[in-house]
C-alpha cells in the first residue's frame, strides 16, 4: 500500500465455534484545515464498538500509522487464533439517511 484508504477498509474476524466475532474499520479522510485524519473502529459485530481519530500533518506519518495498524490486524491469527478477512465497508452512520422526510425550510418572517 503506497497511498492511504480514503475509501474505508473493512476487516473482519469470525469464529462461530468460539465465539470470535469482531470488526475493525480505517478510512483516512483530509479536513478542512488540510490535515490527514485516520478513523478507525473496532468492537464485536453487533456491538457498539469504538472508535478513534487522530491527526496528522504529513500524509507519510499517516501512512506509517496506517500500516502499522494494518501488521497488527495481520498477526490475528497468532494473538486471537483466526484471521481477519476484508468485507464491502459499510456506511458511517454520518452518512446513512435518517427516514424522516426532510423539514421544510423556515419562511424568513420567522427568523
Amino acid at each position: 500500500m503506497d497511498t492511504l484508504p480514503f475509501t474505508p477498509v473493512e476487516l473482519v474476524a469470525i469464529d462461530a465455534a468460539r465465539n470470535i466475532r469482531r470488526r475493525w474499520r480505517i478510512a483516512a479522510y483530509r479536513d478542512l484545515f488540510g490535515q490527514v485524519m485516520i478513523e478507525t473502529g473496532w468492537g464485536r459485530i453487533g456491538g457498539q464498538g469504538r472508535e478513534l481519530v487522530r491527526s496528522f500533518a504529513d500524509e507519510g506519518d499517516a501512512l506509517r500509522y496506517v500500516r502499522a495498524l494494518l501488521v497488527r490486524r495481520g498477526s490475528a491469527t497468532r494473538r486471537i487464533g483466526v484471521s481477519y478477512r476484508p468485507i464491502n465497508p459499510t456506511r458511517r452512520g454520518v452518512d446513512m439517511p435518517t427516514g424522516r422526510a426532510p423539514s421544510a425550510p423556515v419562511p424568513s418572517s420567522h427568523i
